[in-house]
C-alpha cells in the first residue's frame, strides 16, 4: 500500500508545481507580482536541497512565454513567502518523498521473520526486524509536508480572490442592469472549501505513532502503528490533492478571464476603427 501511494504522492508533487505555476501566472496579470528571480538556477544552486531545483525548474518552464516573462515589466522584488519560498517547501517535500522511496526500498527488499533463519551458523535467531519504524516515520513526515503544501497553497489562493471577487462583481452589475454576461464558471466559495481542507490536513499532521498501548503482558510495549500512520498519509493525500486543484482551477480561470477581456477590448477597438472608416485593426 505504500509502494502504490508513493506513486500518487510523486503526482501530487507536480500537481503542486503546476498550481504554483498558474498562481504566478495570475498574480502577475492582475496585480503586478510575481517575480521569476527566486526560481532562478542560481538560487537553486545555491541551496543544495534534493527537490527544490525540480520544483523550480518545473515553474520556469511551465510560465515560458507568459506574463512573466514580458519586457518591460514591473517586478516585485518582495513576493509573498507562499510564492517566492514555494521551491523550498516544494523541494522539501521531494526530499521527503526520496526519503519514503529508500525506507519502502528497505522494507520490501528485507526479512522480518521473527525467528529469523540464519543459514550462515544454521541457527534460528530471535529479532526484531519486524518493526518498520523507518518506513513509519516516513509516512509520519509527509503528512507534515503535506500540510505545508497545502498552508502555502491556500494563501496562494487568498491572494488570488481579489480579482475574483471584482469579476463576481461585474456580474452582479451587469445582472442588476440587465446585461447579460457569459455564466460565471467558478464557483464563489471554493476558498472556503481550500480553508476546510486545510484545516483537515493540519489535523492530520499530529502524529499517529505514539498512541499505541502496551500488550501481551507488557512484552510488546512499543509499537510503530505503521498502517495507521499510512491511512492517515492516504486522507492527508486526497485532502491536498484537492486544495491544489482549488488552486489550479482558481488561477486558470483567472488567467481565461484575463485572456477574454484582452479579445473583448481588441474587438471593441476595431470596431471603433470600423465606425472612424479607418478600417480594420
Amino acid at each position: 500500500m505504500g509502494a502504490l501511494l508513493l506513486g500518487r504522492l510523486l503526482g501530487l508533487a507536480d500537481l503542486a508545481d503546476t498550481a504554483l505555476a498558474l498562481s504566478l501566472e495570475a498574480t502577475a496579470r492582475y496585480d503586478g507580482g510575481g517575480n521569476l528571480s527566486p526560481f532562478s538556477a542560481a538560487v537553486q544552486a545555491a541551496k543544495a536541497v534534493d527537490g527544490q531545483a525540480v520544483s523550480a525548474g518545473n515553474v520556469r518552464r511551465l510560465v515560458r512565454g507568459g506574463w512573466l516573462e514580458q519586457d518591460g515589466r514591473d517586478v516585485s522584488v518582495q513576493d509573498a513567502l507562499s510564492f517566492r519560498a514555494a521551491p523550498q517547501t516544494h523541494g522539501a517535500y521531494r526530499w521527503q518523498l526520496s526519503a519514503l522511496e529508500e525506507a519502502l526500498e528497505v522494507e520490501l527488499n528485507g526479512q522480518g521473520d521473527n525467528p529469523l533463519t540464519d543459514l550462515a551458523s544454521g541457527r534460528m535467531v530471535s529479532g526484531g526486524n519486524f518493526q518498520p519504524m523507518q518506513l513509519a516515520l516516513a509516512f509520519e513526515a509527509l503528512r507534515v509536508g503535506l500540510a505545508h503544501l497545502g498552508i502555502s497553497s491556500e494563501r496562494r489562493i487568498a491572494k488570488l480572490y481579489p480579482p475574483q471577487r471584482r469579476i463576481r462583481q461585474q456580474h452582479l452589475a451587469a445582472a442588476r442592469d440587465g446585461t447579460a454576461l457569459e455564466r460565471e464558471e467558478l464557483p464563489g466559495l471554493l476558498w472556503y472549501s481550500a480553508a476546510g481542507l486545510l484545516a483537515e490536513l493540519k489535523t492530520l499532521a499530529a502524529p499517529a505513532t505514539l498512541g499505541a498501548p502496551t500488550l501481551s503482558a507488557d512484552v510488546e510495549d512499543h509499537s510503530t502503528l505503521a498502517p495507521l500512520a499510512l491511512q492517515q498519509l492516504e486522507r492527508s493525500a486526497e485532502a491536498a490533492e484537492k486544495l491544489l486543484t482549488i488552486e489550479a482551477l482558481t488561477a486558470a480561470y483567472l488567467l481565461s478571464r484575463a485572456g477574454a477581456g484582452a479579445a473583448e477590448m481588441t474587438e471593441r477597438r476595431s470596431r471603433r476603427r470600423v465606425r472612424s472608416g479607418r478600417g480594420p485593426a
